[in-house]
């Protein structure tokens, strides 16, 4: 019996253990638990390794067979027919093991992609956190400024409508409180989803500096455009499906010399490969078009950014100002509470505003060194 109640108690903390685990870690950790262990990184490898087999397997078929037909038809036929592979199995071949090519790139790609996004969204959770106890604050004010007009509506020193107006932008910040508590959230979930860790496990992300405005970005947009063209996974990956497609297309032209000859679809398959490696050649273009763009788009991005940045800098320290005038209005005896309590909100409102931007710049950074094609783990921008 000693023994049962002892397992039952172990049984018990273990499950209480497991109950209130926790995880924490920080920006670089959750990166390399991201690429080591999410489903999509996987799927990726097991898609380049399988290119693998198919490639091996390509080759093999090129190999002599032997069939039950070696004793039962004409054997000189068969044993030719076994030895001497079809041309276009040979162009198959070769292009099986381009697409091996194609499929590591894309083992890369999907990479970047998650590190990427797992990134923003660690910057976007913990931006939304830093709001939380600025709504707070904002709410408690908001909620004693309503309860403030009521008494001077009371009074009659304010009209209806001010006190109207009061109830209701507090209604919106309880409001907007409840909403980033729920983006905060839905935003713990998507990176538990991304972490592959089990919902009911507390995440605790650390806190980290931003950083990425620091990189060694290239100067000009004109630089940055041919690197990030240079080192474009992507666009490299259409070097390997087009040359596959190119000797597609040459099995397919030497199809006639086989051994079962050539039907009246040879020469709609013919053109369908040489239109399949248009396809592929423009889908290349289009490419370096959207990257060239997409890097022009982030560096006037960056450049407005910084602009509302400053703006909204001499904003906060207009707030500060106000506020400082109204408390000493008010303790002068020459300024209302009311008054006091909105320059209060003003204050809070632009340094909340302000971080928001600051984040947004972050953001933006962190997609443009995703297209430049820099390591997302040791950030290390590439260079022309």
């Amino acid at each position: 019996m000693g023994c049962k109640k002892i397992a039952l108690l172990v049984t018990s903390a273990l499950f209480c253990l497991s109950s209130y685990a926790q995880v924490t870690m920080n920006l670089v950790e959750g990166k390399r638990k991201v690429v080591s262990s999410n489903t999509s990184v996987a799927i990726s490898y097991e898609n380049y390794v399988r290119a693998q087999k198919e490639s091996k397997a390509a080759r093999l078929a090129l190999l002599p067979s032997f069939s039950v037909d070696l004793f039962l038809l004409d054997y000189q036929y068969i044993m030719l027919r076994s030895i001497i592979p079809e041309p276009s199995r040979f162009f198959s071949a070769a292009a099986s093991a381009e697409l091996v090519g194609a499929a590591d790139l894309n083992r890369l790609i999907v990479k970047r992609n998650i590190l990427e996004d797992f990134e923003k969204n660690y910057y976007l959770l913990q931006m939304r956190k830093s709001f939380l106890p600025m709504l707070a604050q904002e709410l408690e004010i908001l909620e004693e400024l309503e309860q403030d007009t009521l008494e001077a509506y009371e009074l009659g020193a304010v009209e209806f409508s001010e006190y109207y107006q009061a109830k209701r932008t507090a209604l919106g910040a309880r409001s907007a409180y409840l909403g980033a508590e729920q983006l905060i959230a839905s935003d713990e979930l998507g990176m538990k989803l991304m972490l592959e860790i089990p919902n009911d496990t507390e995440l605790v992300l650390e806190n980290e500096d931003l950083y990425n405005g620091a990189l060694d970005f290239p100067e000009s947009s004109t630089e940055a455009e041919s690197i990030a063209v240079n080192n474009s996974k992507e666009i490299e990956t259409y070097y390997y499906t087009i040359n596959a497609a190119r000797k597609m297309k040459k099995g397919v032209a030497i199809s006639w010399l086989s051994w079962s000859g050539v039907g009246f679809d040879y020469f709609a398959r013919s053109s369908i490969a040489k239109s399949n490696i248009r396809k592929l050649e423009n889908e290349r273009t289009k490419t370096i078009y959207e990257t060239r763009n997409q890097v022009s788009k982030l560096y006037q991005l960056i450049e407005n950014q910084k602009k509302k940045i400053e703006i909204q800098e001499r904003l906060v320290e207009m707030a500060d100002l106000n506020y400082e005038a109204k408390l000493d209005q008010f303790n002068e005896l020459r300024g209302t509470k009311i008054a006091l309590k909105k320059a209060e909100i003003s204050t809070l409102s632009s340094k909340r505003e302000y971080l928001s931007l600051e984040y947004e710049l972050e953001i933006l950074y962190i997609s443009l060194k995703r297209i430049l094609g820099t390591t997302m783990i040791s950030n290390e921008v590439p260079r022309a």
